[in-house]
């Protein structure tokens, strides 16, 4: 009896303190759950003293970089860059690669071709996102390319303030009371419309500030960089078909387009002194005239 009073106190004992341990762990448990919704509700911006030390990872930095560079070759460069790119775990947003052309000459060749110069300037624009962390790495490495930086800029921007505002308004308990009484009101006035506008408006901000902190989020986590790459002027000779030599008829048919050019000119002529023949009417009268001048003047005088 006494064995079994003692197993029971024993059992009683250890039963106690495994629900005393259970007890602790669910209370731990609930603190760390706590925590982690505060750190979420904070946007995990702040600390003690307000927002975090400038140089914290929890800060909201977005950071985008310019680079404007020239190259000996844009296509061996451009290439590079994209690989780099892909190797370092980001995405090539845009590639454009175009010749800008200058001075154009031409000068005879052949009897049927031309030999054709030409100034142009190969361009690159490229645009990519890159891992942040990695975004010094990438920049050295595109300057190491370049015979001269026209210019390089690099643009941080801090968005913890407005990704702890888009946290903190989704998480506050505004919005419901606004229902409250927006229904409240419906009841009061019957406009139901009213209230699933109300409804629908809040959804919808709510909806706003989640994507405006996944747009934050993904510009923290990857940067981007815009190279606009040049390098210098070349001449590109080539030969060209000549295309008024190419086009100009045989002799044979030279000499018929003569015949039949010479025979409208002819017909335009024989027309034209048709049109103009009251003038030559006049002309006659003056040539009778001036030629029976003597006769004419000796009956004036006779008379």
């Amino acid at each position: 009896m006494k064995k079994q009073f003692l197993y029971l106190l024993l059992f009683t004992g250890i039963t106690a303190f495994m629900v005393a341990c259970a007890q602790a762990r669910d209370e731990s448990s609930s603190d760390r759950e706590s925590a982690a919704t505060e750190a979420v509700a904070t946007g995990e911006v702040t600390g003690k003293d307000g927002l975090v030390d400038i140089t914290d990872e929890r800060r909201k930095m977005m950071k985008n970089a310019d680079l404007k560079m020239r190259v000996t070759d844009v296509q061996k460069a451009t290439i590079s860059l994209e690989r780099a790119t892909a190797a370092m775990g980001g995405l090539v947003m845009q590639s454009e690669i175009s010749n800008e052309i200058g001075a154009i000459k031409e000068l005879p060749y052949t009897t049927d071709s031309l030999k054709m110069a030409r100034t142009y300037q190969t361009r690159s624009l490229l645009k990519v996102r890159v891992p942040t962390m990695y975004l010094d790495s990438f920049l050295d490495l595109a300057a190491a390319q370049a015979q001269f930086i026209n210019s390089r800029n690099i643009l941080v921007e801090d968005a913890s303030l407005q990704y702890l505002s888009n946290d903190l308004k989704q998480q506050v308990g505004a919005g419901d009371k606004s229902l409250d009484k927006a229904a409240n009101l419906s009841r009061k006035t019957s406009e139901a419309l009213e209230v699933a506008r109300t409804e629908e408006n809040i959804a919808a901000s709510k909806i706003d500030k989640q994507i405006d902190n996944l747009n934050i989020r993904d510009k923290v986590k990857y940067a981007t960089v815009s190279i606009a790459i040049v390098q210098p002027e070349k001449v590109d000779v080539c030969t060209v078909a000549d295309v008024s030599k190419q086009m100009e008829a045989g002799w044979g048919t030279q000499f018929r387009n003569a015949l039949g050019s010479g025979w409208s000119f002819l017909k335009v002529v024989l027309i034209g002194l048709v049109h103009i023949w009251p003038l030559w009417m006049i002309a006659l009268i003056v040539l009778i005239v001036f030629r029976n001048r003597k006769k004419l003047l000796a009956r004036i005088k006779a008379v």
